[in-house]
């Protein structure tokens, strides 16, 4: 029975705690796109978008961060708590190689009653360091690269959330990968499964599922997968944009097909991924995608501090519609189309989906890069 009252009673604080951003929220836009944040965390985001302190300004700043960090957790409620799960969750990874699960759930909590400023302090506290150059070195498999081309992609990640690469993968190893995947067993997905999914190959002339998800084990001992994933340019511009060094958190591949309606379980609804403090992912079209072959879908913008407004977030982690997307959130729907071998960096903290699939197979390559493989294992 108390278990169950402090349930009701944290579910409660939540939903209260979001309804006062709701009244507060100051909604703006500008040049860079649009903000929700309420006039209390303005103060704080503004502080820590700047990346360049000098020796000289470096005792005040402090001053500055620290008063604007009190003040903008305890108008969020960020509790003792939260902040002791917190590091109480790094400790057990680091001992064990696991993340304990209620550590997600503090994250994705503070996430929604921060608009996203409690998983930044996070990230910049553990991960940045000054001065650090992020370029590697190495032949890319798409030829000559200059570090102007990784600065500017790294420069549209940054400011809208996604970079279309002007480079496509070679037609060979599209070819190469595609016939490859058709001999894997797959994990399927359905919302009709009830999460009870099951691994098979996949029969292509009859589909019933939404879904077919490749193994990680599968993906990581095929050497072109992992040459392609590791390519110079594309880690170069993943850790230019997080401003540290970078390995794959998670490596995924998966068909999607046309079942005649959309799916929450292939995650063709709104939502926004939480796999770290911050992540990149890429998204590499091995089929074709047109508008009606399942395209990926964001709202470029909605990354940002700020981005998202707090009605959705009272929500949680729970998916959206487009009717709730299209009524509460600004920022343009944009949808991202290429041929097979087209390239897309992506930071998912935006709100995005897959379309459903209305014609056709969609085959994706998905690698998620992080600096640290804190929330993979968890337990």
């Amino acid at each position: 029975m108390n278990k169950l009252l402090n349930r009701i009673y944290k579910k409660l604080r939540f939903s209260s705690i979001l309804f006062k951003k709701l009244v507060t929220q100051n909604f703006k836009t500008h040049n860079e796109g649009f903000s929700y944040l309420s006039d209390s965390d303005v103060r704080l985001k503004d502080l820590l978008d700047k990346r360049n302190v000098e020796k000289s300004e470096a005792a005040q700043y402090h001053r500055d961060l620290s008063n604007a960090l009190y003040r903008s957790f305890r108008t969020s409620d960020i509790s003792y708590k939260d902040i002791c799960e917190i590091v109480a969750g790094k400790l057990v990874y680091s001992k064990s190689g696991f993340t304990p699960d209620a550590v997600q759930q503090v994250l994705v909590d503070n996430y929604c009653k921060t608009n996203g400023l409690f998983q930044e302090v996070l990230f910049d506290f553990m991960n940045r360091e000054p001065d650090q150059n992020y370029i590697v070195e190495g032949k890319s498999i798409f030829g000559n690269i200059n570090e102007d081309e990784i600065l500017k992609a790294a420069n549209e990640v940054q400011r809208s959330g996604y970079s279309k690469i002007p480079f496509t993968l070679p037609t060979e190893k599209i070819n190469e990968l595609v016939s490859w995947s058709k001999n894997l067993d797959y994990t399927i997905i359905d919302d009709s499964l009830n999460g009870k999914y099951f691994k098979s190959k996949v029969d292509f002339e009859n589909i019933q599922y939404a879904k077919a998800s490749a193994s990680e084990d599968d993906l990581k001992n095929n050497n072109l997968v992992m040459k392609i994933c590791l390519d110079p340019f594309l880690v170069s511009v993943i850790q230019s944009v997080l401003g540290s060094k970078v390995d794959i958190l998670h490596l995924a591949m998966w068909w999607s097909f046309n079942i005649g309606k959309p799916s929450s379980e292939a995650a063709q609804y709104f939502h926004y991924d939480l796999d770290s403090l911050r992540w990149l992912k890429v998204f590499i079209y091995l089929t074709d995608v047109g508008p009606n072959n399942g395209p990926h879908i964001a709202i470029p913008g909605s990354h940002k501090l700020g981005g998202k407004n707090y009605k959705l977030l009272r929500k949680r982690y729970n998916r959206v519609t487009d009717q709730e997307m299209s009524t509460e959130q600004s920022g343009e729907v944009v949808e991202f189309h290429g041929k097979a071998g087209t390239i897309i960096i992506g930071d998912t903290r935006c709100w995005h989906k897959g379309k459903e699939v209305m014609e056709g197979n969609r085959l994706i390559l998905q690698p998620t890069f992080a600096p640290s493989m804190f929330l993979k294992k968890l337990v």
